[in-house]
């Protein structure tokens, strides 16, 4: 891989080329700015004079500024030829050629020490600007143009006669020592910036594999960070296309489900029911079912499928389907719940049901039911001023374990009331408390709402239940019949 194109057409930048040469040009303009803010310096103190070494200085900062203009242009259009980078290596030498020159002859007195700081400066100097080059003439170039450029500065500015004097002219040739006639000798100076420029090209060489792997692979997170913003995209609408159909066919589950409760309740003279039912989400494992069985008796069947959404509520529309096949049965609770929990055992693994099925006799004023670990119905008089929990004693539908299934009977009295719930109404949790609706709360509202009608009553206790959950949306489903017994 080339770092740049070696077409003889004007070729577009590709990305890190664009970043490495605007950080290159950056460095140029600072360096410019640097030798300008030297020379304010030299005029603030009155350290300046007309000579040629000062003309030479003037002219470095203004080539510099130049080239920086030059290659502002050029990036901006973001097209580059391949030949650029040698005019940039002989700029940039002159510019580092004029740096050292200065900082070593008229300017400063104290030229020892510049120039020992400017030792390491060359080295960063040239890897800087040669970064991008990767390529041993570019190195051997720099090195050369700077050799070659500091003497034909030392030839206008000094006034030597013959090429061989200025060569070895040194400003102190009575100075002894050997450290100060290296710094001032001019062909030791010569030698030690053409090799400078050779090393330090030498070591970007070296460098090269690691640049150009850096580029590569800096370039291929940038095509995967496309590719992966592309995928994330498309599939987030799939995911959205996927959330829609899903919603919709909930919304279509929810409308069977519905209509698989009583759409009109059976009417008798001597009983009114009112049923209400909330599911948690958009469908539910709550289910209710109630029933004429003949002209004197109701049938009433309420059940809780363990969990929530669509499982439940698939197993909820399976006990449907039961009750519709062993309507033969409805009047021997015993053997319905027997046949309901061999068959939820047989095809349902994960969940069990709690459930409750009464049979009111209008006539003789009497219920018999069974229950299979629903909460217990809640019966009041507030004629008599009676209340209190039926009892049960029965396990759960579904399970691998077998329980005792027996009935019970109790009498109805004028002006009975039934609740009937499911346990999302009771467990109902109040999130700063931590503490359930529970039993009492329910009882003490029922008993204060006795002479409430019935829609009224269920309205305000799933209205409480929700004020004290603190949300509309409750955590679980929520069934509630109440059933007014009141004989002509």
């Amino acid at each position: 891989m080339k770092i740049y194109s070696n077409s003889n057409l004007l070729a577009s930048f590709r990305p890190q080329e664009i970043r490495g040469e605007q950080i290159i040009n950056v460095f140029r303009f600072l360096l410019c700015c640097i030798f300008f803010i030297f020379l304010l310096f030299v005029v603030h103190n009155n350290q300046w004079r007309f000579s040629k070494g000062n003309l030479i200085v003037i002219s470095g900062i203004s080539i510099g500024i130049l080239h920086c203009i030059v290659m502002f242009f050029i990036l901006k259009k973001r097209k580059y030829h391949p030949f650029i980078k040698y005019i940039n290596t002989f700029l940039e030498s002159v510019i580092v050629t004029i740096a050292i020159y200065s900082s070593s002859h008229d300017l400063y007195s104290s030229r020892a020490s510049m120039f020992i700081v400017n030792t390491p400066l060359i080295y960063l100097l040239f890897s800087g600007l040669s970064v991008l080059r990767l390529s041993f003439r570019a190195c051997f170039l720099s090195g050369f143009f700077n050799a070659v450029g500091y003497l034909f500065l030392i030839f206008l500015s000094r006034n030597q006669s013959g090429i061989f004097n200025f060569l070895f002219y040194s400003n102190d040739p009575t100075n002894s020592m050997v450290i100060r006639f290296a710094l001032d000798n001019e062909l030791i100076k010569t030698f030690y910036i053409f090799f400078s420029g050779v090393i330090a090209g030498y070591g970007t060489i070296r460098n090269k594999k690691l640049v150009i792997a850096y580029l590569e692979k800096q370039q291929a997170l940038d095509e995967l960070n496309q590719n992966l913003e592309k995928k994330v995209k498309l599939r987030t609408k799939e995911i959205q296309k996927r959330q829609e159909i899903m919603e919709s066919e909930l919304d279509l589950a929810r409308d069977i489900q519905f209509k698989l409760l009583p759409q009109k309740l059976p009417e008798h003279p001597s009983v009114d029911i009112y049923s209400k039912y909330l599911p948690a989400y958009k469908v539910g494992g709550d289910f209710y079912d109630i029933f004429l069985i003949g002209s004197k008796h109701i049938g009433i069947f309420v059940c809780d499928v363990f969990g929530h959404g669509v499982s439940a509520a698939f197993v909820a529309t399976i006990l449907k389907m039961l009750l519709e096949r062993k309507k033969y049965i409805l009047t021997n609770p015993v053997e319905l719940f027997l046949y309901l929990d061999e068959q939820l055992r047989r095809v349902v693994t994960k969940n069990f049901v709690t459930a409750f099925y009464g049979i009111i006799d209008c006539e003789k004023g009497k219920m018999t039911y069974i229950n299979a670990g629903l909460l217990p119905p809640f019966v009041l008089n507030p004629k008599k001023e009676t209340s209190g929990f039926l009892e049960y004693k029965g396990g759960t539908l579904g399970t691998p374990l077998h329980f005792s299934m027996e009935t019970r009977e109790i009498d109805l009295f004028p002006y009975d009331r039934i609740v009937i719930y499911t346990d999302g109404l009771l467990e109902s949790i109040n999130p700063n408390t931590l503490e359930l609706f529970g039993e009492d709360r329910f009882k003490k509202y029922i008993i204060s709402h006795k002479k409430s009608p019935a829609e009224s009553l269920v309205q305000g206790l799933l209205k409480e239940v929700k004020n004290h959950a603190c949300k509309e949306q409750l955590d679980d489903d929520i069934t509630v019949l109440v059933v007014d017994y009141h004989p002509p």
